[in-house]
């Protein structure tokens, strides 16, 4: 009887050690609408700045991202600001930290600073305009 015990507590054990190692194998769940303060610098006319000149000028804008869908670590959804929406898709990596964004015109790489905030840094060259910019966007609560 003690070794059927024994059997039946490890068992019990590896299971547990199992669901644990799923769910630290999970991605972060990024469905929801995160808003934050984009810094960029600018040459021409870019979709979500001001028109301009074909000279640098640094430009601040609002941007809202809606993750609509997620399977894994692939997503997608829109980015907004004043001036104009557009469809990403995007993609996290093993490390469920690191994120890689497309937009229309652009993309974007990041760092997932915490379950509720990431950092990306975008880029964008067209025959109108170059932009660089950073944001940092945090989840709004439903």
């Amino acid at each position: 009887m003690r070794t059927t015990m024994t059997f039946s507590l490890a068992g019990i054990f590896a299971m547990a050690l199992t669901g644990a190692a799923l769910a630290q194998d999970a991605y972060p769940d990024l469905k929801g609408t995160w808003v934050g303060q984009g810094a960029a610098v600018v040459v021409g006319t870019p979709k979500h700045h001001e028109k301009g000149a074909k000279t640098p000028r640094y430009s601040e804008q609002t941007f809202t991202l809606k993750i609509t869908d997620q399977k894994d670590g692939r997503f997608w959804g829109t980015v907004e600001s004043p001036k104009g929406k557009e469809t990403l898709i995007g993609v996290l990596a093993s490390d469920k930290k690191h994120v890689l964004i497309a937009g229309d015109v652009g993309t974007a790489s990041g760092t997932m600073m915490d379950a509720n905030t990431f950092e990306w840094c975008y880029d964008q060259h067209t025959k109108d305009s170059i932009v660089v910019a950073c944001n940092t966007v945090r989840r709004q609560a439903k």
